[in-house]
């Protein structure tokens, strides 16, 4: 089983087993809650009408209360620099104005 090692700020990191593990699409996540972890459920929209949603579940992962928070601070310091340095990410549900790119011919 081969390992990678990286160096992050305070400690270096071996990962074990990368090979066997499966690279996921997630457009769609249900959380659930409990005194002793959190349920992430992800997964992919397949079909979405006016009155449903289609959802193929990907995967499900449980974590404790402590590492979600931790989880969520990471993420939030990741989606900070994303928007710092590529752009502002609309909330769901925001309309997005798309700026015609098409060079005009004459």
């Amino acid at each position: 089983m081969a390992a990678t090692t990286e160096q992050t700020q305070d400690r270096k990191v071996t990962r074990v087993g990368l090979e066997e593990t499966p690279t996921i699409y997630c457009n769609n996540v249900e959380t659930r809650v409990s005194p002793w972890d959190f349920r992430l459920t992800f997964g992919e929209v397949l079909e979405v009408t006016e009155d449903s949603l289609s959802v193929k579940t990907k995967a499900i992962v449980y974590m404790s209360p402590e590492h979600a928070k931790a989880f969520t601070q990471v993420m939030l310091s990741n989606i900070a620099e994303y928007e710092r340095s590529i752009g502002r990410i609309p909330s769901q549900g925001e309309k997005v104005e798309i700026e015609d790119q098409t060079a005009e011919s004459g």
